[in-house]
């Protein structure tokens, strides 16, 4: 469950609060720099509208810090609300403890694993049990297990 008791801040109040302020621009002027409307620009700033990744791009591009703590901030304040809205609903679904092929217990062990050399993600673009992310990346090289277990 969620560690914090209020909500975190919606990105449009950082930008209404500190950002705007801090550029000293009509926000008129932002919304054309930004190249959105300014019906978008003034629902970020109400807090009606979330920050998305296109919108995270261009505010990055606009205050200098790349798309990604956008994003993060918006992910931050849609799950902490979403946890409150769920938690009833949540606590009826059970818990699974898969067991890997060696035995062990994964519960809640994920990795992502790609091909050595290749592009991000290149198995599965998503996050997968470690025990088939080791298949996956062994079928994609044609790396077999050799002695002791290792790659060969």
């Amino acid at each position: 469950m969620s560690r914090l008791e209020r909500s975190p801040t919606h990105p449009g109040a950082i930008l209404r609060e500190d950002v705007l302020p801090a550029l000293g621009r009509p926000k008129a002027e932002i919304a054309r720099d930004l190249g959105i409307s300014r019906q978008q620009l003034y629902g970020l700033l109400d807090e009606t509208r979330p920050v998305s990744p296109n919108i995270a791009v261009r505010l990055g591009k606009l205050c200098g810090n790349g798309p990604g703590l956008w994003l993060r901030m918006q992910a931050s304040y849609d799950l902490w609300h979403a946890e409150k809205e769920l938690a009833d609903a949540v606590k009826k679904i059970p818990t699974f403890d898969i067991k890997t092929s060696s035995g062990k217990s994964s519960r809640g062990a994920v990795v992502r694993e790609t091909v050595p050399g290749a592009h991000r993600g290149a198995v599965s673009g998503r996050f997968v049990p470690a025990t088939v992310a080791r298949k996956k990346v062994a079928r994609k090289t044609g790396k077999k297990k050799g002695v002791g277990g290792k790659r060969a």
